[in-house]
């Protein structure tokens, strides 16, 4: 692609001045192929293929979801605390699948806390019935009070597709999970 040609022409300069252009191009080229995983890991759901899963470490995949988000224009990513157990062990999970789960619940939370002082926090563990537990909250408005489900194919957005909870609580449940909102109020939704 263009830009494994760019960064090949831009590792040929010699000089201080190449080093950061070809890291950032190394690091894009990254982003790239993550989001290509995404993409043909959303493919795999919908034709309900056989989980690619391989022992992962959580602490590594929450911190490479990050970086995801402020490249795709929520620049108060940085903001997101993030605490993962210690000493987690690696699980036996789809990377591409998580990362997915975790990129659109971590995009409705920035969109809905206030920009001027977000707080949103992610949160990794290993429940008592030893299933892996992600809580995300954050400051926002919470949901609407009228009964509907968050995670059908209606939105309340203006913009987007509105897809976002539908597609994850379809990864989560074919991954024998459970998605749900825990509480929902002004500045407080889990």
């Amino acid at each position: 692609n263009y830009l494994a040609a760019a960064m090949r022409a831009a590792v040929k300069v010699e000089g201080a001045r190449a080093a950061p252009v070809t890291a950032g191009m190394r690091y894009a080229l990254a982003q790239i192929n993550d989001a290509a995983e995404i993409i043909r890991g959303a493919r795999k759901i919908v034709k309900v293929d056989a989980d690619e899963s391989a022992a992962a470490s959580i602490p590594d995949v929450v911190a490479s979801t990050i970086p995801l988000l402020t490249a795709s224009g929520f620049s108060g990513a940085r903001d997101i605390r993030v605490e993962c157990e210690p000493a987690m062990p690696p699980a036996n999970i789809s990377q591409i699948q998580l990362k997915q789960v975790l990129l659109n619940l971590l995009r409705n939370a920035l969109e809905a806390a206030p920009r001027d002082e977000p707080r949103i926090v992610l949160t990794a563990k290993r429940a008592d019935d030893g299933m892996l537990r992600f809580e995300i909250s954050d400051n926002g408005p919470g949901f609407p009070s009228s009964p509907f489900d968050a995670f059908s194919l209606i939105t309340t957005k203006l913009s987007g597709l509105g897809l976002g909870l539908s597609v994850s609580r379809t990864i989560v449940e074919h991954s024998a999970g459970k998605i749900w909102i825990e509480k929902s109020g002004p500045g407080e939704t889990t």
